[in-house]
């Protein structure tokens, strides 16, 4: 496996600060070619038989299928975990274990291994199976995923992509999400106080790419495209690479918005709030996480950063341009970015 840059907001407390020189957030790294998924230290020796290692890999991939299952992993996980175990030599899978044997719930367990999925360092990964420890499992998905009816918001006028990428971001690597959880009020807007460190990132990048940062309801501000962005920014945590894609026929847009939700992505979107061929496109920046097929049609679950909502909205609402029950009012799909594995 490749040497991946692991997506990591500056501001949280177990990472590096930026330096002068450099406005990118400090990466760290997951296993590199060769080092065989080392976990801490030099390579242990090998200390159980090839055969007990694969069927401790076995054990660990029927973990996670569980998570595929209960909605709390997804298709992409599973793949790059079996990737990252295949990689680790059997001394290095039972330090896995114990940790995973360490936990008291099934939860946590897929959680952690979510995680190593994501690339998330092996000190990480024994600190946020700490924290997690014996923690109600509603609490802990609560704090591991970015689906509560009410999430992140955005903390600036025109910082739509920035925020849901940390949204995208939280998704993919339950570690991030806890960090976020459990240090701001993802739901309150407070750039210039609690939320400041969080907001910082949402201006940075908003910045970096061409945008203007103003405080909500203030004139002057600019937003951006962000294709590049997610290719830059997130991409390092998901494992796809983005392509933009303009909408023309709606059906067919969304079957490929569920085929890539099906492979395990989240799919940003962009609406308009203008008509085709208007003179103005004021365009905003969803997230769709998931969707589900009830005897009324197809419903995705899609997440607004400006109202802070996540909710289950219908085909036929998207297909009206509309976004009911997170707007009530004009809501036209432009554009999807389509993920594919790197």
């Amino acid at each position: 496996m490749s040497e991946k840059a692991h997506f990591l907001m500056t501001f949280l407390p177990t990472s590096p600060r930026l330096t002068s020189s450099s406005w990118r957030p400090q990466f760290l790294y997951g296993p590199a070619a060769g080092q065989g998924g080392r976990l801490h230290g030099s390579a242990r020796p090998l200390q159980t038989p090839s055969v007990q290692a694969e069927a401790l890999r076995r054990e660990m991939l029927g973990v996670l299928q569980e998570g595929l299952r209960t909605d709390l992993a997804a298709a992409q996980h599973l793949r790059r975990l079996e990737g990252q175990l295949a990689l680790m030599q059997p001394g290095q899978l039972e330090n896995m274990k114990g940790l995973l044997n360490a936990s008291v719930s099934r939860v946590e367990q897929i959680f952690i291994l979510k995680a190593f999925a994501a690339n998330e360092p092996w000190q990480h990964l024994v600190q946020f199976a700490q924290e997690m420890r014996g923690l109600p499992e509603a609490e802990i998905i609560r704090r591991c995923t970015m689906r509560d009816e009410r999430d992140l918001i955005q903390q600036w006028q025109d910082s739509c992509g920035p925020t849901m990428l940390q949204v995208a971001a939280g998704e993919a690597d339950p570690r991030y999400a806890w960090e976020l959880n459990k240090t701001w009020d993802l739901g309150a807007i407070d750039p210039l106080g609690q939320n400041q460190a969080m907001a910082v990132q949402q201006r940075v990048w908003l910045e970096h790419y061409g945008g203007r940062a103003v405080e909500r309801g203030q004139s002057g501000g600019m937003g951006i495209a962000i294709g590049r962005m997610l290719n830059e920014q997130l991409s390092g945590i998901t494992g796809a690479r983005y392509q933009t894609r303009e909408i023309h026929v709606k059906e067919q847009a969304l079957n490929q918005i569920v085929s890539a939700l099906a492979s395990g992505f989240d799919v940003p979107l962009r609406i308009s709030w203008d008509p085709p061929n208007a003179p103005t496109d004021s365009g905003h920046f969803v997230l769709a996480m998931a969707v589900r097929n009830t005897v009324a049609g197809r419903e995705f679950q899609i997440h607004d950063p400006w109202t802070g909502k996540s909710a289950w909205v219908a085909e036929r609402e998207l297909l009206a341009d509309r976004m009911n029950p997170i707007f009530d009012k004009y809501a036209r799909l432009t554009h999807f970015y389509q993920p594919s594995a790197a």
